[in-house]
């Protein structure tokens, strides 16, 4: 039986054709992925390209928390790819 999962991510920036994009990217991937096999290290690149050049304002910061917390809910449970995706949200939570 295959099993699908979709990761919506909805992340807000004035004037941020950058997410826009990386939103569309998500989207596109998330539905092309299954529960199984999230293509983690893709979305996490990108995601942090993205984070890098953008500016720290709260509701960046809560974006991308967010965005990482629903990248750690498409993962396995206790794997390296939850710790690590979950580690990068509190990071972010903690800076609010």
């Amino acid at each position: 039986m295959s099993q699908t999962t979709e990761l919506l991510l909805k992340i807000r920036q004035q004037g941020g054709e950058q997410l826009t994009k990386l939103q569309g990217s998500l989207k596109n991937l998330g539905q092309q992925s299954s529960a199984t096999n999230v293509n983690f290290k893709q979305l996490a690149e990108e995601l942090r390209k993205v984070q890098s050049t953008s500016v720290n304002s709260i509701n960046n910061l809560k974006g991308y928390a967010s965005a990482w917390r629903e990248i750690a809910n498409s993962v396995k449970i206790g794997s390296a790819e939850f710790r690590q995706a979950s580690a990068e949200a509190a990071k972010l939570e903690k800076q609010l």
